[in-house]
């Protein structure tokens, strides 16, 4: 087995038999040559043939890390200065590329001046402190300490605080390139 540098991270190449017991993640326990430190797997990226037609084929491998620790209290608020509202967004903090989790916290009486939906991402969301109500397209509903909160992506959807304030974690998938968001000015005019 060889292993060359390339863009991407490390292009190993097997023979295809062999290739069907070579495991495409294994574990790094040491430092390697290039310094990459404890902690780290290799993460298969892909699989190409060889252009020879010889049976072998080149995994696409790269190193990273396997977990990343941040707290929220050291995120930086993204909220627009008129909201009463903070956001804070965790996915590129801990270089998330699957999930994103991220925490708002509303002060008491506190609405989201807008609407959102995805074009692909589903969310939930959990309420960790307070209540509130949740605007779902035309339906309101009450939310309380500790419900979860399902939102499928076309949902146009909102949330407003109790007279305790709210805090919520939301949990949404894998955001697409460019992201998938829409925003709906005044939706909670008619209320």
């Amino acid at each position: 087995m060889t292993i060359t540098p390339t863009i991407a991270g490390y292009t190993t190449t097997h023979d295809l038999t062999r290739a069907r017991r070579v495991s495409v993640s294994s574990s790094r326990v040491a430092t390697d040559e290039g310094g990459v430190a404890r902690g780290c797997h290799r993460r298969h990226l892909g699989r190409d043939a060889a252009p020879d037609g010889t049976g072998a084929f080149a995994v696409r491998l790269r190193w990273m890390a396997d977990w990343k620790k941040r707290n929220f209290e050291d995120i930086e608020d993204r909220s627009p200065a008129e909201v009463p509202i903070r956001w804070l967004f965790s996915r590129d903090e801990v270089e998330s590329t699957q999930v994103g989790v991220s925490r708002f916290s509303y002060e008491p009486g506190a609405r989201m001046p807008f609407g959102h939906r995805h074009g692909v991402q589903e969310e939930v969301y959990v309420v960790v402190s307070g209540s509130g109500r949740a605007k779902l397209e035309d339906e309101i509903i009450e939310i309380a300490l500790w419900d979860v909160l399902r939102v499928a992506p076309q949902v146009i959807r909102s949330f407003e605080a109790g007279p305790d304030g709210m805090e919520m974690i939301c949990v949404g998938g894998k955001r697409p390139e460019g992201g998938d968001n829409e925003g709906f000015k005044d939706f909670w005019l008619d209320w």
